[in-house]
């Protein structure tokens, strides 16, 4: 029973630790929300929505290019491991990432 009072204890301290800002430098998560303009990129292309815009405008800093978007069966693949943990079958009837069965079929596995 000592033993688990002392863990208690320490995980106590930790978030207290985490939680309480420290020399008066506020953490990111305790600052108000304001609104941010997304950086100007060159690769207008690539930009999807807002949040593209910031990853590409670091990529292009360090003068360096956004991966080729991945073919349908890694994107099915990865859909599988990640919501069942196994790789798909053989007969996968994942074959367009867009169309209404592929978004069916997702929600199946989930």
């Amino acid at each position: 029973m000592n033993g688990w009072i002392k863990i208690i204890a320490a995980v106590a301290l930790v978030f207290v630790g985490c939680a309480a800002p420290q020399d008066d430098a506020l953490h990111w998560a305790f600052q108000a929300i304001r609104e941010v303009t997304p950086p100007r990129v060159k690769n207008e292309t690539w930009v999807k929505n807002p949040i593209d815009r910031f990853i590409l405008a670091k990529l292009e800093e360090a003068n360096l290019q956004p991966a080729p978007r991945a073919p349908i069966h890694v994107l099915n693949r990865r859909a599988h491991f990640a919501l069942t943990g196994l790789p798909p079958k053989e007969k996968s009837e994942f074959k367009n990432p867009k169309s209404e069965i592929y978004l069916k079929k997702l929600r199946n596995l989930a």
